[in-house]
């Protein structure tokens, strides 16, 4: 006899969506608990290598995502019920320690990342296994606490049209990002910048730093995460991880938002003939430090 399957749940059903989410997650994190024991035993194997690309894969990836969803639209959408039937007066505060947690554990993923990206590329890596148990406990006790304290509020506080909202920011978050601009050739690197965190962020990226015609910029991140949107257009926008870079044309105002603990520099690039330096002068005068 063919057994069926239940269906999986859609954006239709968020609170089933995040609980679905915390299954792959807590998947991902056996694959790394798995990890370290296994390359004791056999090294960097072809198996060690794609156990440590899924997890990386999952966690620079779908995670944020997740974390997004929480912190964006669900606990938001919570706090506003204050005083509402069924609202608890802990609900406050256990929506803050949850929030706070997803940024302790994603300053654990980066005490990790490093050497599961080299595990990733098939090389040799120091995975100390105290570390890993560690944060895998962190991580399992948090999406322990969500299922326990939060989820289940959810349905007695929220309406299907709050809901319906929630469920296609979640499906919005999980479109394709669209194509990022490309730096054009022979433009050459003018200028770069010292390293931004989320601590002094300019006031020109928080709301829209722009370049003039000649002068591109491109955003390279160093640690943590950073999304950032074209202000003009369609305002696009896309999520940067450690390691990658996004580039800005001339004229169009662009923001930049750190996705909790971050850092990042900009590169200026100009035409390999020159002739941008006033308006490169122009583009550096406008970061000024924040007073913010």
């Amino acid at each position: 006899m063919k057994l069926s399957r239940t269906p999986a749940p859609g954006f239709a059903d968020p609170v089933g969506m995040l609980r679905a989410c915390h299954e792959r997650m807590r998947a991902r994190l056996a694959t790394l608990e798995r990890l370290p024991a296994h390359l004791v035993r056999h090294g960097v194997d072809r198996a060690a290598q794609e156990a440590a690309q899924a997890v990386v894969a999952y966690f620079e990836r779908a995670a944020p995502r997740h974390h997004a969803d929480e912190e964006d639209d669900l606990f938001p959408a919570l706090r506003a019920c204050a005083g509402r039937p069924g609202w608890l007066p802990s609900l406050a505060g256990q929506l803050e320690a949850l929030a706070a947690e997803h940024e302790v554990l994603e300053q654990g993923w980066e005490t990790l990342r490093l050497d599961l990206h080299a595990l990733a590329a098939g090389c040799a890596a120091a995975l100390e296994a105290p570390t890993v148990t560690a944060w895998l406990a962190a991580y399992r006790r948090h999406m322990e606490r969500e299922e326990t304290e939060i989820l289940p509020r959810v349905a007695a506080l929220l309406s299907a049209s709050e809901l319906a909202r929630i469920g296609a920011a979640m499906e919005a978050r999980r479109l394709p990002e669209p194509a990022q601009p490309a730096l054009p050739p022979g433009v050459a690197a003018r200028h770069v910048t010292a390293p931004y965190t989320e601590t002094d962020l300019p006031q020109a990226l928080r709301l829209g730093h722009v370049t003039e015609a000649g002068v591109w910029v491109c955003i390279t991140v160093e640690q943590g995460r950073v999304r950032y949107r074209l202000r003009s257009g369609t305002r696009p926008e896309w999520m940067l991880a450690a390691g990658d870079a996004g580039p800005v044309p001339p004229g169009h105002p662009y923001v930049v938002e750190p996705l909790g603990r971050a850092r990042f520099r900009l590169t200026f690039y100009c035409a390999a003939n020159g002739g941008c330096d006033a308006a490169l002068n122009r583009a550096l005068t406008t970061l000024a430090p924040s007073e913010a």
